[in-house]
């Protein structure tokens, strides 16, 4: 606990003195120049976890009796879906708070065998996507940006930086396996894919899905705040998000990633807009972030009003 709080102390040091930087001035006039870009990303996520429920209830088809999903529809797979992720963001490590709570919650309709498998499996393949949707930003990244590297750093040391990236994703995803074999996650996924493999295909391609559908947040908040340059496009929105999530996910440790996403943001503008400095780019990194964490905050609030009604259908009962 004593770690937990250091850390949490650390993060808001770094967040307070980015805010200071940046010039809470400059930071609200912004906020205020976005408020319907705000709403379009809080409908953005309600997109991107509607995908989510859905590939949640592929899975639960593959473990889950015929009566547990009739009683389980797609409305209550969606309550549990955002309830579940809204304890998530305010337990400082993540998966601490929502997967209990849905397997809680399944076994009120179902075994606690197939309650247990259902969240479980959903969880991996929701990191599963998280892994795949950062492969295929490297790829995406060295057939777009390669030209930038090229004309950089001149011939052959593109190649060089772009072999390094390639080397490191890899060594992360193996480490990530050795991980999921010792837990033996391997083997639970082994046995879905080869007793459901269309299922597997389409719940795996839905979480992917909902994570191309929510860098459309990222989309409208650099297109007003850079709407005349490369950064205005889709396609440099995906990798500012797959960029500043795999930093933010490097530093877990950071308690709600504080500190972490700014950093990861910022290092990511920059790359797009070399000529700028970090410090000429902290005041939008700083402020695309504040507009993220106010969809967190709207989206755990409708979480926590979402789990207050599913507490009160088991009262009623």
């Amino acid at each position: 606990m004593v770690k937990r709080c250091l850390l949490l102390a650390v993060g808001l040091a770094i967040f307070g003195w980015m805010v200071w930087q940046a010039g809470p001035a400059q930071l609200w006039h912004n906020l205020l120049d976005w408020n319907w870009t705000l709403l379009a990303c809080i409908a953005v996520w309600a997109v991107g976890y509607a995908l989510n429920a859905m590939s949640f209830r592929q899975v639960m088809r593959c473990v889950m009796s015929d009566e547990s999903l009739a009683a389980t529809d797609l409305n209550r797979t969606l309550r549990l879906t955002i309830g579940g992720y809204a304890l998530n963001y305010v337990t400082p490590f993540g998966l601490l708070g929502g997967e209990p709570w849905r397997i809680v919650r399944l076994r009120k309709v179902t075994d606690p065998t197939s309650a247990n498998s259902a969240v479980v499996y959903y969880a991996m393949m929701h990191v599963g996507s998280h892994i795949v949707f950062w492969l295929v930003a490297l790829a995406y990244a060295f057939v777009q940006m390669r030209p930038m590297l090229h004309s950089a750093v001149g011939d052959g040391v593109d190649w060089a930086v772009v072999t390094g990236i390639v080397l490191l994703i890899v060594a992360v995803v193996c480490i990530a396996g050795r991980i999921a074999v010792r837990k033996g996650w391997i083997g639970s996924l082994r046995r879905l894919l080869a007793d459901h493999p269309w299922r597997f295909a389409v719940a795996l391609l839905l979480e992917l899905a909902s994570r191309m559908v929510n860098v459309a947040e990222y989309w409208l908040l650099l297109g007003v705040t850079f709407p005349d340059s490369v950064l205005a496009t889709y396609g440099a929105a995906f990798l500012v998000v797959a960029f500043s999530s795999l930093f933010a996910n490097a530093l877990f440790f950071s308690p709600l990633q504080i500190g972490t996403r700014e950093g990861g943001i910022l290092l990511a503008l920059q790359a797009f807009l070399p000529s700028l400095t970090l410090a000429g780019l902290l005041p939008a990194a700083v402020s695309i972030s504040f507009a993220t964490r106010i969809r967190e905050f709207f989206w755990i609030l409708v979480g926590m009003l979402l789990i207050f009604i599913e507490q009160r259908k088991k009262s009623s009962k």
